[in-house]
């Protein structure tokens, strides 16, 4: 596959910073958006890590960090960086790729996406994902912006997941 090609942490750190101090001045996404073509930035790409500082500021920790997924993430139609995952109850996309951690696979809404079936885990497969959490997706698991590709694990059960999850 060829090289990821999106954002790394030091842009995603400034990326996250415009998005704090565009919070800060109150700017419109107009505003917001113009910012970014002045600062040449991919406006699809850089407004999803702009929006993550707009909306937690500092109630995230920027780093990143290698997570779990249930599932393949979705290549974007021109195969260089993953698109975000979609919200199926709200019929929209989420602001980044969901991943899961303990706390979430302990949680009622894990039961409801079938993440305690070691069937439906073999099937989808996991994978293991570099990446920066921006966010939180509809069902409270962590959102992050990738920034590797995905590797298919050898997990195939619930119990395996949460012994390789934090």
């Amino acid at each position: 596959m060829a090289k990821y090609d999106a954002y790394g942490i030091k842009s995603i750190t400034k990326l996250y910073k415009i998005g704090k101090e565009c919070a800060e001045q109150n700017l419109n996404a107009y505003e917001v958006i113009e910012k970014l073509e002045e600062l040449g930035y991919n406006v699809l790409e850089a407004i999803k890590i702009v929006n993550a500082g707009m909306k937690y500021g500092d109630r995230l920790t920027l780093e990143e960090k290698t997570w779990y997924r249930i599932g393949e993430p979705i290549v974007e139609l021109y195969g260089d960086y993953y698109k975000p995952s979609y919200n199926y109850a709200d019929d929209r996309p989420e602001e980044g790729i969901s991943v899961i951690t303990k706390k979430w696979m302990n949680s009622l809404k894990s039961v409801f996406f079938g993440a305690h079936d070691d069937e439906k885990i073999a099937a989808k497969g996991v994978y293991k994902i570099k990446g920066v959490q921006i966010g939180f997706g509809g069902d409270d698991e962590p959102l992050i912006y990738a920034t590797d590709w995905a590797e298919k694990t050898s997990i195939k059960t619930f119990d395996e997941i949460m012994e390789v999850l934090q």
